[in-house]
């Protein structure tokens, strides 16, 4: 039933429409208390898996919604939605004035038709929400905000949005200094912004907040020798080295 998913489906949805009662465990419960445990395990073999996703992710990368998929942005960005012929409305919607921040659930993100504004010059990925939040309205920047893996509908809506951008448009990620923080560059990297740089992940500002540092467990260092992501090469070396990765909220502390 999985593998012959057309469109993503939540996940009780999908347990009703698949299961019967079982052990006293109503239909729309049963995939997750009995099942999904083997079937995550199954799908890490899957070409859409990449290592450090969460359960969510991994099962949202294959169709089955466990939680609601929202894109959070500050920034000017238009978009317009489509009707369900697929037809775009000439009303564009623009957020451009929502200073605080703009956020699309999943259905709108399946109906939206994103535009950059041409006076955005940079965008910039926020791993974190506590560091998202923190940062001040710049017109000429586009914040978005990343939470970890980007599910399939954000993926859409960001790769749309990019086919508008300039082709000198500056694009960074700022992220946690550890083996996920690394592993979410490169997806990121692979699937929407191929020329993205890291900002703020690197040596100098590692040494810089060294003092919350964090230990890195043995099983992730050995996760993290096999990482090949030429970037962030240098931050590597520095986290095998002390065995400890410092996370995104630790540039808050001293603020």
């Amino acid at each position: 039933a999985l593998a012959h998913l057309k469109e993503p489906e939540w996940k009780r949805v999908f347990s009703s429409k698949v299961f019967e009662k079982k052990n006293d465990i109503t239909p729309s419960k049963v995939f997750e208390r009995i099942y999904q445990g083997a079937v995550i395990e199954a799908l890490k073999y899957s070409p859409q898996y990449d290592e450090g996703m969460s359960d969510d992710e991994i099962l949202a990368a294959h169709g089955i919604l466990s939680y609601s998929q929202t894109l959070e942005w500050k920034g000017a960005v238009e978009y317009c939605l489509t009707d369900r012929s697929g037809i775009a409305s000439e009303e564009k919607i623009d957020t451009s004035s929502n200073y605080y921040g703009t956020v699309l659930n999943a259905q709108t993100l399946e109906h939206a038709v994103p535009t950059l504004r041409n006076d955005v010059e940079k965008i910039i990925v926020i791993e974190n929400k506590a560091n998202y939040e923190s940062m001040e309205y710049d017109p000429k920047v586009l914040y978005i905000f990343c939470h970890g893996y980007f599910s399939p509908k954000e993926v859409r809506f960001l790769q749309m949005l990019m086919k508008t951008a300039p082709e000198e448009i500056q694009c960074y990620h700022w992220g946690d200094m550890d083996y996920g923080g690394i592993r979410i560059f490169e997806y990121i990297q692979k699937h929407i912004f191929p020329g993205i740089k890291p900002l703020q992940m690197d040596v100098e500002t590692y040494e810089k907040y060294e003092e919350y540092a964090k230990t890195i467990s043995k099983e992730t260092m050995e996760k993290l020798e096999k990482v090949n992501v030429p970037l962030l090469e240098e931050l590597k070396e520095k986290l095998l080295e002390t065995g400890k990765g410092i996370e995104q909220e630790s540039f808050l502390i001293e603020e």
